[in-house]
């Protein structure tokens, strides 16, 4: 399946310098296959980290900063990849 031009959301995906967790581990791994990543974090630090990493792969990336436990903001998060790439999933 090829996932190129695809889009995935990745949540917990901030970067900490030197401490990389699961969440930027996945968003790594898919963007090396060519999709589109929106990273959602709850640290807007980290998130810029992670968007500097992943768009210097020469991948398109965006950041929304949430709390996805909280339902409203997990909705929010999904509005706002769709707002942005058009969709989630299959290349829009």
């Amino acid at each position: 399946m090829e996932l190129k031009g695809n889009v995935a959301l990745v949540t917990g995906s901030g970067l900490e310098e030197g401490r990389p967790g699961i969440g930027f581990g996945c968003a790594e791994a898919l963007a090396r296959t060519g999709m589109k990543i929106m990273l959602c974090d709850v640290s807007i630090p980290r998130l810029e980290n992670a968007k500097r990493t992943i768009e210097s792969m020469g991948v398109e990336c965006a950041t929304h900063s949430a709390d996805v436990f909280d339902l409203n903001a997990a909705k929010s998060t999904v509005d706002a990849t769709i707002g942005v790439f058009g969709g989630i999933g299959r290349a829009r």
